[in-house]
């Protein structure tokens, strides 16, 4: 690590940006995140996120299901979601919520009227209620005045590092 800021932070050039910015409202997305991890199976008492923690490939020895692309457009998982958070690629409330959203859609998409159906959709469906009240206060707080300064401070602020 130290090699790297080293090598990104102590060369004498003008200061640009080398990564991209979190979104404005980062911390209310983890909160929604951290939510959903805590969400427990009522038989078992283990996390209902579980299955949906990686992308559907890792459960299935590296591979795609059979049809499982061709059914869903876009595969997203809650891992990505946050690999997605901390690397800069959302810049707004909306795009997290639509792809916190995909990953409960696209399990629907695949596994309905399947014969492990019944599991999954027990667990999007008590993942859907979480998330519902989750996403409901993101919204609220990207609506609200505090939400609106935070988006201001993020068009306009720039991030510097000195040395």
């Amino acid at each position: 690590m130290e090699q790297l800021c080293k090598f990104f932070i102590g060369k004498n050039e003008s200061p640009k940006i080398l990564y991209p910015r979190l979104v404005y409202c980062w911390e209310e997305c983890l909160k929604v995140i951290d939510a959903l991890l805590k969400i427990k199976n009522p038989d078992d008492g283990y996390q209902t996120a579980h299955f949906f923690l990686q992308p559907v490939s890792f459960f299935c020895g590296g591979q795609w299901p059979h049809g499982y692309l061709e059914k869903v457009q876009k595969p997203m998982d809650y891992g990505t979601i946050v690999q997605n958070l901390i690397t800069g690629v959302y810049d707004s409330a909306e795009k997290f919520a639509a792809d916190c959203r995909l990953v409960t859609s696209n399990c629907r998409l695949f596994y309905e009227g399947t014969e492990d159906g019944p599991v999954f959709m027990e667990k999007v469906n008590r993942l859907e209620q979480g998330m519902a009240k989750q996403l409901a206060q993101l919204s609220s707080y990207d609506k609200s005045d505090k939400g609106a300064k935070a988006r201001e401070k993020f068009r306009t602020k720039m991030l510097t590092i000195k040395k």
